[in-house]
């Protein structure tokens, strides 16, 4: 949350040790899996590698995650505003939560959210880079059938 990068080396051993331990039966790793150290500065890249396309993804992911937080928080201000690119702006994480924070919010309406179409789940279905900016589908609301108490069908 500070904006830095992270400049301690990951641990492979135990970051597999741990998904090995956690992992639901129906997920499944590969045994070529391998963690790739890539630092998040998409400009550090060529714009037509892989290597670009991963470190956007690192950013949404950790976009995601932190105004996922950031949204949880108690007494934090969340703005409802689009900058353009290359804007400044002086809450970015209070922008980068309000549409997080208004669709948990809509649990917190209690039964009448039972009754409403986004009751079953929230999920953004694709995001990707088109010319040089990030675009995203439509967040769709989706109900996902529970097969047994410990699994989620995801198709």
């Amino acid at each position: 949350t500070d904006g830095q990068p992270h400049y301690r080396r990951l641990n492979e051993f135990r970051i597999l040790s741990r998904l090995m331990e956690e992992v639901r039966d129906y997920v499944e790793i590969y045994e070529n899996a391998e963690l790739v150290h890539l630092p998040s500065d998409h400009k550090e890249y060529n714009r037509e590698s892989e290597e670009y396309i991963h470190a956007n993804m690192l950013q949404l992911t950790d976009m995601l995650l932190g105004s996922s937080i950031h949204a949880c928080l108690k007494n934090v201000r969340v703005i409802n505003t689009n900058p353009k690119i290359g804007d400044s702006v002086k809450n970015k994480k209070g922008i980068v939560a309000y549409p997080v924070k208004e669709m948990l919010d809509k649990r917190k309406r209690g039964r009448s959210f039972q009754n409403s179409s986004h009751y079953g789940a929230f999920s953004i279905t694709k995001a990707f880079i088109n010319n040089n900016e990030w675009g995203f589908e439509n967040i769709i609301a989706k109900d996902i059938p529970i097969l047994n108490k410990t699994q989620l069908s995801l198709f």
